[in-house]
């Protein structure tokens, strides 16, 4: 398994934003009537319900945005805000059950200071924010979870990574 290179990135969002052609099997049922085809779709059983995870994801990259969202779109409703203050504006308009933050959004309030804000809100002092980062400063992940924030995945992250650590925080809150 290896970290997400930005090669498999491209590659899963344009697959998420091309419809998928519907694959044809024969029906059982229909013996004589060989022509006749009935299509199959996936079906998926995600292991939470999507419609009680509202989930923010904050990254000033729109690629990282799309690419989270589609992995997680079995897990939660994600919404997305490129900014600290377009994020905490978003927290204040709706509750959200998960937040993921990059910690280096490019201008204005960093992740760890949307992290020490929310934490500040009554309605977010319990649920679970996730930091995001592909910096290398010393000291980063201790910042990360002094400010408030749950756990701490680094850039590149492996989507497996990702997904047991949303389903797992998830799970907790829903409790």
């Amino acid at each position: 398994m290896t970290p997400c290179s930005e090669d498999i990135m491209k590659h899963e969002i344009q697959c998420s934003l091309t419809p998928k052609k519907q694959t044809k099997t024969r029906n059982p049922d229909m013996q004589d009537k060989s022509s006749i085809d009935t299509p199959t779709y996936p079906v998926h059983y995600p292991a939470i319900r999507r419609d009680i995870n509202q989930t923010l994801i904050v990254d000033d990259d729109l690629n990282i945005r799309a690419l989270v969202s589609f992995y997680l779109k079995n897990l939660c409703r994600p919404d997305h805000a490129d900014n600290g203050l377009d994020a905490l504006e978003a927290a204040v308009s709706k509750n959200y059950d998960l937040f993921l933050l990059d910690i280096d959004l490019g201008y204005g309030l960093n992740g760890v200071e949307v992290a020490r804000r929310l934490r500040k809100l009554s309605q977010y002092q319990d649920v679970p924010i996730v930091a995001m980062t592909a910096s290398v400063e010393p000291g980063i992940r201790n910042r990360c979870l002094d400010a408030g924030m749950d756990v701490f995945i680094p850039k590149p992250f492996y989507k497996k990574q990702l997904l047991n650590e949303v389903e797992n925080l998830l799970k907790e809150n829903n409790r």
